[in-house]
């Protein structure tokens, strides 16, 4: 039996999370091409005959623009330090900056680069080339987290890779994580698709109660944005993008989970929520938050 954690690093975009879901074959981690759309560490848990590989979905890493940054920053770093395997993920089309470099002065121990959205290039090898120099690499992979192009050889190389040991979690287990916060995350992944630029920098979504009654899945939602003139542009002419948002996101619950779900959904106010300690503390203690940045 082999088992172990492995941790995926790198800047914000470069498809971290749906590689993750790719893996799995279902969705742990929303997805999005706004800038922090994870703001937690999300374990997923993949089985095959024995073995158990636990990935660790991470904030995106780049400097931290508020005490929000700062705290997925720290997330990240902390999961690197503490996982068996490393996956440094990089894009394929977009050349080693600044933020690349800070990464890799960042890693250590068994790492492989992973060259993500090799469909969107002719030749994914070139990208491979321009990011080795980085770090000293185990080995690279080029893949596409979009289609499954080289999944199945990168994770036939992880499983290698890991020690020998007993499984960290029972056989049925996907993620340590709640419905009720991948539920939240959805509404989350809503507003991102709803709002673009408009509000996603500014809100973070609650699960405030959640219940089973008669084959329907009752969930109540708060989505919490810092000033008072983003709750208008949230909530739309007559309502109508809450509700939209609202149709969204119950769609993509009832999908992951498959069952009936009533959601309800409300706009509050909680000014300049991003840089208050005791704000964010008070959401990283519930188990149902998640935040969105």
């Amino acid at each position: 039996m082999r088992s172990g954690f492995v941790a995926l690093i790198g800047r914000p975009n470069v498809g971290k999370s749906t590689l993750v879901n790719r893996v799995l074959g279902r969705k742990v981690s929303i997805t999005s091409d706004v800038y922090g759309t994870t703001r937690h560490r999300i374990l997923g848990v993949w089985h095959a005959p024995e073995l158990q590989v636990v990935l660790v979905d991470t904030p995106g890493l780049q400097p931290p623009r508020d005490r929000l940054g700062e705290r997925m920053a720290r997330t990240a770093i902390r999961a690197l330090s503490d996982a068996d395997l490393r996956l440094h993920v990089v894009e394929a089309g977009r050349a080693p900056g600044p933020d690349e470099l800070a990464i890799a002065r960042r890693l250590r121990g068994t790492v492989l680069l992973v060259v993500n959205k090799a469909d969107r290039v002719d030749d994914a090898k070139l990208w491979i080339q321009r990011y080795e120099p980085l770090y000293a690499y185990a080995a690279a992979h080029a893949v596409s987290a979009l289609n499954g192009r080289g999944v199945e050889a990168l994770m036939a190389d992880v499983a290698a890779r890991l020690p020998e040991g007993p499984p960290y979690f029972p056989p049925d287990t996907v993620t340590d994580r709640p419905d009720e916060f991948l539920a939240g995350e959805l509404v989350r992944e809503a507003v991102h698709a709803l709002t673009r630029d408009e509000i996603p920098h500014h809100v973070a979504v609650r699960v405030e109660s959640s219940s089973h009654e008669g084959g329907i899945w009752r969930i109540g939602v708060h989505i919490i944005v810092d000033r008072a003139s983003q709750k208008p542009i949230l909530l739309g002419a007559r309502g109508e993008r809450i509700k939209a948002i609202g149709t969204r996101a119950r769609l993509a619950i009832e999908e992951v989970f498959a069952t009936r779900v009533f959601l309800s959904l409300w706009v509050q106010v909680r000014p300049g929520w991003r840089d208050r300690d005791g704000t964010l503390e008070s959401l990283e203690r519930d188990e149902r938050a998640t935040w969105n940045d």
